[in-house]
Parts: C-alpha cells; structure tokens; sequence
C-alpha cells in the first residue's frame, strides 16, 4: 500500500472540461494581452479570469472574498499550472484584475474574445449587439445545430453586489464580462458537445437513462462528478475516468 505522504489526491469533478474549453477558446492569452502583465506576476490576469470562470460554472460559486476557498482541495495546478496555490487567488488579486478589465473595456473584450471564438468554431454570428453594462448569450436550438448570437439584456446589479469585494459599481461592471464570458463557454462547450455526438453517430444516457445526441452540458457536468487528479510518487493520474467520459473528450 502506498505511504499518505507519496498520494496526493485532489477534486477534478467537470473543472477539468471547463478548464479545457476556457484554453481551446484562448481567453487566458487574450486576455493577458488586452490588459497586460506585470513582472513578477504569479498569476496572470488571464489565469485569474479562467479561475472565475471555472468559479462560475463550477456549480457551487463562492463569493469574491472567499473564492480562494473554492479551490481548495481542488486540482488547482492541473487547473491553472503549476505552482498556483489557492491564496495566490485572494481578494486584493482578484480586486485588481477587475480593475484592469474595466479601465481595458469590458465591451471590448468580451466582443474580441466572442468574435475570435465564433471564427474558430464557425459560428454564425448574424445577429450581434453588446453594450458596456451587461451581455447575454443565447443558443438557438431552431436548426440541426445550434447557433450563438449576442445581444444585450438588463442585468440587475443587485444579483452582482454581493459579489463584488467593495461593491465597487467598476468592479461590479467588470463582474458582467465574466458572466458574459461564463455562459460563452458554456453555450460553445455545449454546442461542440453536440456536433461532435452527430457527426460521430453516438448518443450518451439523459437523465431518464435513454440516448441522447442532445444532452446539456450541465448533464454531463454533472456525470464528471468524482473524478480526482491523484499524484503517486511524483506520476500524475486521472481517476474514476470511464471509457465512455473519455470519448466525451475526444474531438
């Protein structure tokens, strides 16, 4: 039997696909360079915003002044890269990287980011419209595929304050490019998701135990749960990975 000190095991549960959608879009890179890296940065603000993603579709979001705690005992190096710890995503870091997403412009960024991605993953994007104080992504499930467009919907601050570390109405803002950017990767993930199901002619198991080559991605969420990153003298694994999650991984 293997000695506690030469296993580490960590929760990886569904991070681990929103991690990998956050890096295939490239929001860590374009975020770094819209607003820029310091020297000396342990983590970049592009990390820090794939962080409050995977924050924000993790299913159990912690507020800003205790979102450190959400990573802990999480894989956060299989996650973020190595080195990264938990109190390296304190309050201070996560306050000023929303400060420099809103002097950079939300609006810019988030049409950036969404223009680049639906380029990559042709996406039809005839209908788009963002404004500066909030964004909405919607999936249209009329067609064989679903298509993303863009637009702008009231967004209550109210829902945000307590998110925020000062209630700073700046910081506040910037919380909505975060959410726009949440449900970005949600809808592509689930839209890659589903292509890649009937361009392969395969179905996974609903809820009510019967094929589907549409499920949501919360579904599938929901069936990554349990599964741990674990460390063994020094050789990185992934358990609890069925043969049939792998093919989900596949593209």
């Amino acid at each position: 039997m293997q000695k506690a000190s030469q296993m580490k095991v960590e929760n990886l549960d569904h991070l681990g696909l929103i991690a990998g959608l956050v890096d295939e879009i490239g929001i860590v890179e374009r975020i770094n360079q819209l607003v820029g890296e310091q020297p000396g940065e342990i983590v970049s603000p592009g990390l820090v915003v794939k962080a409050m993603i995977i924050n924000g579709l993790g299913m159990v979001s912690a507020p800003l002044y205790l979102f450190y705690k959400f990573f802990e005992g999480k894989a956060i190096e299989h996650l973020l890269g190595s080195g990264i710890q938990a109190s390296h995503l304190n309050d201070d870091r996560l306050g000023r990287v929303l400060d420099k997403l809103y002097l950079a412009g939300i609006t810019e960024i988030f049409t950036t980011i969404a223009l680049e991605a639906a380029q990559k993953f042709e996406i039809n994007t005839d209908t788009s419209d963002l404004d500066s104080s909030s964004f909405h992504l919607h999936g249209k499930y009329e067609q064989e595929l679903p298509s993303v467009s863009f637009y702008s919907t009231e967004t209550d601050s109210n829902q945000l304050e307590n998110l925020s570390i000062n209630h700073s109405p700046e910081r506040i803002e910037a919380l909505t490019l975060i959410m726009g950017l949440c449900l970005l990767v949600y809808t592509l993930g689930q839209r890659l998701l589903r292509q890649n199901l009937q361009l392969t002619n395969k179905t996974v198991k609903n809820q009510l135990g019967k094929g589907t080559n549409r499920p949501t991605l919360r579904w599938i969420f929901q069936s990554f749960q349990s599964i741990h990153a674990v460390c063994i003298q020094g050789i990185q694994q992934v358990s609890n990975l069925t043969s049939d999650m792998a093919q989900l991984l596949a593209r």
